[in-house]
């Protein structure tokens, strides 16, 4: 379980955090929306769980939403976060296309 200085720590880091990997999913920074990503949750297996509430949702869950739980302090502050597996499958397709898109680039560079 997560000790009260670290939920402290983590609540505090919330307001800047809080939706973070969303908004770098939608400007297209996917590599950079997983780091975000990890600061919040963290995977175990098949599931992905709040580092601050310890809450956790199983893969199959996707596309639902993730009702957090309480810490020491309170309700926890990412409640209404994006569902964490849909933000990692998003950031990995995204990733993917961006990669394609760049090989396709180069091999008509090439011709």
């Amino acid at each position: 379980m997560t000790s009260k200085a670290e939920v402290r720590r983590l609540i505090k880091q919330a307001t800047e955090r809080k939706n973070m990997a969303a908004a770098l999913l939608a400007a297209g920074k996917f590599n950079d929306a997983l780091c975000a990503l990890s600061h919040v949750y963290e995977q175990d297996g098949d599931l992905m769980r709040c580092r601050c509430c310890g809450r956790a949702i199983h893969v199959s869950y996707a596309g639902e939403s993730l009702l957090h739980g309480l810490t020491d302090l309170g309700s926890c502050p990412y409640q209404g976060d994006k569902n964490p597996w849909d933000i990692l499958l998003e950031a990995a397709a995204g990733r993917r296309a961006q990669r394609r898109q760049t090989s396709s680039d180069d091999l008509e560079a090439a011709q």
